[in-house]
């Protein structure tokens, strides 16, 4: 009887203190988020739970970030603490401020997101980037960070964005900021061939009621460049170029 009765208070003890735990968890005072990200010259509002009465808030490093009442206004790109104190208790939430967006321009377009370059002919371009702020305003000194997935195919000055051609192939080129990318494929060929046209040779061949000008004597390596091959009569390159044809072997 003893051991039974003392079973029954140890119980009830036990669901008392569990009671409390749960009582004095839910009562605890804390900011909802322990992190958040807050764009650049924007607000963001944080929330707590528990306890009551006023809180009083504060910020490490107000050149950041700076709080107003649980409202928070991202004034330079870091990170700092927001801390909330009610009753004697602080809560604390890491601000990061960042950007809100980054986009890569170029050839005089403000937006891009393919382009192509020529061995010989058009192997470098300056890429752009245009940094936004939390109010889509732009952002004229932020550090731009540029790499480029495919090194040995397309290269990229990391800190101007200038893209060369180092063979055929494709890459993707990333422009970076605090808290946002943005990406450009770049797709590189080979410049066009210059083909002989000394040792051509002419024929005319007649289909139905066509008339076919055929081209024999000449030997392109390449029926699929991005350029057709330009004819020349001693494979030199013209000083001007107003048309070119693809020719095919026959």
């Amino acid at each position: 009887m003893k051991k039974k009765l003392l079973f029954i208070v140890f119980a009830a003890l036990f669901i008392v203190a569990i009671f409390n735990i749960q009582v004095n968890a839910e009562d605890e005072f804390t900011i909802t988020d322990q992190s958040v990200d807050v764009k650049l010259n924007a607000t963001k509002y944080l929330h707590t739970t528990g306890g009551s009465g006023p809180i009083t808030w504060e910020s490490d490093d107000s050149t950041i970030a700076s709080v107003d009442n649980g409202t928070v206004t991202g004034n330079k790109i870091g990170k700092t603490n927001i801390k909330a104190t009610r009753e004697g208790k602080t809560a604390t939430c890491e601000v990061n401020v960042v950007y809100n967006a980054i986009i890569i321009g170029g050839n005089e377009h403000e937006t891009v997101s393919n382009v192509n370059l020529i061995i010989g002919e058009h192997s470098t371009e300056q890429l752009t980037s245009k940094v936004e702020d939390g109010n889509s305003e732009e952002v004229p000194d932020a550090v731009v960070t540029w790499t480029s997935d495919a090194p040995n195919t397309v290269s990229v000055d990391r800190t101007t964005g200038l893209i060369t051609a180092i063979k055929p192939g494709e890459a993707t080129i990333t422009a970076s900021v605090e808290g946002a990318t943005d990406t450009c494929k770049v797709t590189v060929y080979n410049g066009p061939e210059f083909t002989d046209f000394s040792q051509a040779q002419y024929e005319i061949m007649l289909e139905d009621t066509d008339e076919i000008l055929q081209i024999k004597g000449i030997q392109p390596q390449d029926n699929n460049n991005y350029y057709y091959y330009i004819i020349t009569p001693n494979q030199t390159r013209p000083n001007v170029i107003t048309n070119s044809m693809r020719i095919y072997k026959l």
